[in-house]
């Protein structure tokens, strides 16, 4: 009996009084949680919910146990408190019941299941919050799992009993006598040696699929013992544990290896590989591991692997675009690793629709632009710049042929009216054309025009070459050097091996993007360290790696070698990407480039600035040639631009 206290109120003028009881002792309790209920918010609970949730999850970790179990733990938890949008301690046994029975109804031993984890969290937070929950809300922490609903283990927990050993060996023997017949014998012969296995050692199913060959210890124990990895005991997590074979099992799994193994088609030789392997795409796991994909990444690909082989089958080969359709809720990176084994393996059809250059876009607008008079003469010239040269020289890439037809269009517009063919103009035309063109452009609109005339020459559509003795003078901008301070400490800000091989070869041997690109590893003689480069035109050039170059590429192909041991791309420099192309294709000028921006620096200002210092510390054309590769007007520019007293005037024809 709770006795209260009675104090009289203060009397007014006017009201009659009346006593007044006010709460005291222990019916303080009574009111308790009318007043935290009244001084709590709904986005108080919701933190602490969530931090219940984390501790938890926490709690449990430190328990063993593993990551995908955690999330089961809490996720029935989450599913109930987001259906009523409420906090865990407003859960009712009624309301419980009421989501099981109709939105969340499922299998007998799933709600099971998660009726048991719900009732698991409610015991840890009845532990460790409930005197906070009451005190900050009001709420009593009470299990909505209760006498009533709470699973009894019934059904599939019923009691089992065992087959007799006569009756297991009966029926083994008559599971081995039906082989021959199998449609698939080899196929036949694993499920049959796993099963028996299985029953011979005591190991679970799932723990017998991950076994791999090299698990198999023949020189251990008496018969011999395998490794698998399974759940340990009292909720300590996964983990290792030798399983033992037996007299019989030895026997059976020897003949296994020895006639059956090689019949699958993944390298039964790889220690890595399953000792029962799967008979639909075999050799996807196989790749996935000679290849060292990351494990989020394995994964990714085998599950598009997985879903275009169940959707299109695998007795045709698949079309590109499918494997990226498929891809497109994975992350990236996925669609080009199954395009790459499919490739390796010819079932691959590449649906893609060829790309042009842009360059080579834009001179095909500026073609069609061309006075119809002149059309077939500059597609003359067109292909004659697209076509190898009579002595080894290389075409013209797309973007001078865009460049020469930019800055000869004008010209032949301007020309329509005046001439019906270009069999017309002479050296006074020329002259002309060149005289009323803007300055800035005058070398490359003589050099287009020069070009398009010999090539027409060349092809006999014209008589005489009206360019033949046309010179200019233009100036040549001299090369500045870079100064110290930003020099200072450039490989140290360099991220990874590749770039800081990739700016070494730039920055101290002065090699352009194109000859980076075109490096081969049979270019480099790594006993003498020498390194060939090929330039346009057949050109060689041989350097002799310094002691820093040596270590950084040194460095790169330890790394190219860690990463991607299988790789048969000849190139250098390879990316994830390259590597394990099948067609071995070139590294990208982006996948280079992109590492001198974070430097404040391009390739081509510190390549200008490493021959520009050995042009100032030696004044020889003749070395930088030797040690550059340089032309002779190349050395003689960068000779003047570093002691103009010893080269020739800076503006010269």
């Amino acid at each position: 009996m709770v006795h209260v206290r009675s104090v009289p109120a203060a009397r007014r003028p006017g009201r009659a009084s009346s006593p007044r009881a006010e709460p005291g002792g222990l019916a303080d309790v009574v009111t308790l949680q009318r007043r935290a209920r009244s001084g709590s918010s709904p986005q108080d609970e919701q933190a602490l919910y969530q931090d219940s949730l984390a501790e938890y999850t926490w709690a449990r970790d430190v328990a063993g146990l593993a990551g995908t179990t955690l999330q089961q733990l809490i996720r029935p938890v989450i599913e109930v408190c987001d259906f009523y949008e409420c906090v865990p301690w407003q859960l009712t046994p009624g309301r419980l019941d009421q989501y099981f029975v109709g939105p969340g109804r499922r299998a007998p031993a799933t709600m099971r299941k998660k009726l048991l984890n719900i009732d698991s969290y409610f015991a840890f937070l009845e532990q460790r919050y409930a005197g906070e929950i009451m005190q900050r809300f009001g709420a009593a922490v009470v299990s909505p799992v209760d006498t009533f609903n709470r699973p009894r283990h019934r059904g599939d927990f019923g009691l089992r009993v065992p087959p007799s050993r006569r009756a297991m060996l009966e029926f083994f023997a008559a599971w081995r006598a039906a082989l021959p017949q199998a449609r698939k014998y080899h196929v036949a012969v694993r499920d049959y040696v796993m099963a028996k296995i299985a029953y011979l050692s005591g190991v679970r199913a799932a723990e017998l699929c991950a076994v791999r060959i090299g698990d198999v210890h023949w020189e251990l124990g008496q018969w011999g013992r395998f490794v698998v990895r399974g759940k340990g005991a009292r909720g300590s997590g996964p983990r290792e544990r030798m399983a033992f074979l037996f007299a019989e099992g030895r026997e059976l799994l020897w003949w296994y290896v020895e006639q059956i193994r090689g019949e699958f088609r993944d390298d039964p030789e790889d220690m890595l590989a399953p000792l029962w392997p799967s008979e639909r795409l075999p050799a996807a796991p196989v790749a996935a591991r000679a290849h060292r994909w990351p494990d989020r990444a394995r994964r990714d690909a085998l599950r598009v692997l997985r879903l275009i082989a169940s959707w299109l089958g695998t007795a045709a080969p698949i079309r590109r675009s499918d494997v990226v359709n498929a891809a497109r809720e994975h992350r990236a990176g996925a669609a080009a690793r199954v395009v790459q084994f499919l490739a390796t393996h010819g079932l691959l059809i590449d649906d893609r629709q060829p790309r042009t250059d842009a360059h080579e876009r834009a001179a095909r607008r500026l073609q069609a632009a061309v006075p119809p008079a002149y059309q077939a003469d500059v597609a003359t010239w067109t292909q004659s710049l697209r076509t190898p040269g009579p002595h080894g020289t290389p075409p013209r890439s797309w973007a001078a042929v865009h460049i020469y037809l930019h800055h000869t269009l004008p010209v032949l517009i301007d020309w329509a009216p005046l001439f019906p063919s270009l069999t017309a103009i002479t050296r006074d035309d020329i002259d002309a054309a060149l005289a009323a063109h803007p300055r800035g452009s005058i070398q490359l609109q003589r050099t287009g025009l020069r070009s398009l005339f010999q090539a027409l020459r060349h092809r006999r559509r014209i008589f005489t070459d009206p360019t033949r003795n046309v010179r200019g003078r233009h100036a040549r901008p001299l090369v500045r050097p870079i100064p110290s301070d930003r020099l200072r400490g450039l490989l140290d800000r360099v991220p990874n091996t590749m770039a800081r091989a990739v700016v070494a070869l730039v920055a101290l041997h002065a090699l352009q993007v194109e000859e980076l690109r075109d490096i081969r590893l049979d270019h480099l003689d790594r006993v003498r360290w020498r390194l060939t480069i090929h330039r346009r035109g057949g050109r060689t050039h041989h350097l002799v790696i310094d002691e820093t170059t040596k270590d950084l590429i040194g460095a790169w192909l330890r790394e190219r070698m860690r990463r991607w041991p299988t790789s048969t791309n000849p190139y250098l420099f390879v990316t994830r990407l390259t590597a394990l192309d099948p067609l071995n294709p070139q590294i990208s000028r982006t996948a280079i480039v992109r590492h001198f921006p974070p430097l404040g620096l391009g390739p081509a200002q510190l390549r200008a600035d490493r021959i520009l210092y050995e042009a100032t510390q030696s004044a020889d054309p003749l070395m930088l040639m030797r040690l550059f590769g340089l032309s002779k007007s190349t050395a003689m520019h960068y000779l003047a631009a570093a002691a103009p007293a010893h080269g020739r005037d800076p503006i010269m024809p």
